[in-house]
């Protein structure tokens, strides 16, 4: 997925963490986003030899283990960091999956980043629609000026309908002012994305 914020490409292996992705990348607070990061494996050798936990290998080869997300956030006492692993809860019943985690979380704790379990019952599904419908929107295909000239007549048109779905406003709007279908919404959305054009996110 290309990270609007980042301007990379950012690879995620499941889709709660491409639904962590958008709420992280509309997140304001949120400067960069690095995924799967790697954890150095002398600490969390030394970190599941204190915890008598067994260190994940594969065929027989010490792993090198991964956080989902590893976030840097901008707040009002300075720069932080905070580090974020996604699993389905389904997961968390399997005693191997929760002995990996919490070599994971003492690895955070010793190096002084707070660390966060989340799972699809934390992920706010409309919340994630919204943004995946908007996600796209994110890369303007049309001039600022062209989309902030409109932005009255969008705002006059939402607030005479205020129980029409966005949509048929859209048509309403291209309908009115002769334009080709589709380019309303096109512009809504984009300005949405831009927060130029408030809502209510979880709705």
């Amino acid at each position: 997925v290309w990270g609007h914020l980042t301007q990379r490409t950012h690879h995620l292996l499941s889709d709660i963490e491409l639904s962590t992705f958008l709420l992280l990348e509309w997140n304001p607070s949120v400067t960069d986003i690095r995924e799967q990061y790697p954890l150095h494996l002398d600490d969390t050798l030394d970190l599941a030899e204190q915890a008598g936990i067994r260190h994940p290998a594969v065929n027989g080869f010490t792993h090198i283990m991964s956080t989902d997300f590893l976030v840097d956030l901008s707040t009002d006492s300075g720069p932080q960091q905070l580090a974020i692993q996604v699993k389905s809860s389904s997961d968390l019943k399997d005693i191997r999956a929760v002995e990996k985690l919490e070599i994971e979380r003492l690895y955070w704790k010793l190096k002084g980043i707070p660390w966060k379990l989340l799972t699809e019952k934390q992920i706010p599904k409309t919340v994630v629609e919204n943004l995946n419908l908007l996600y796209p929107s994110r890369k303007q295909t049309e001039k600022l000026e062209l989309l902030f000239d409109s932005l009255p007549t969008f705002v006059k048109f939402l607030a005479a309908h205020p129980n029409t779905k966005v949509a048929e406003i859209a048509m309403l709007i291209d309908s009115s002012y002769s334009l080709e279908a589709g380019t309303s919404l096109s512009r809504i959305r984009a300005l949405a994305a831009l927060r130029a054009l408030t809502f209510q996110i979880s709705t």
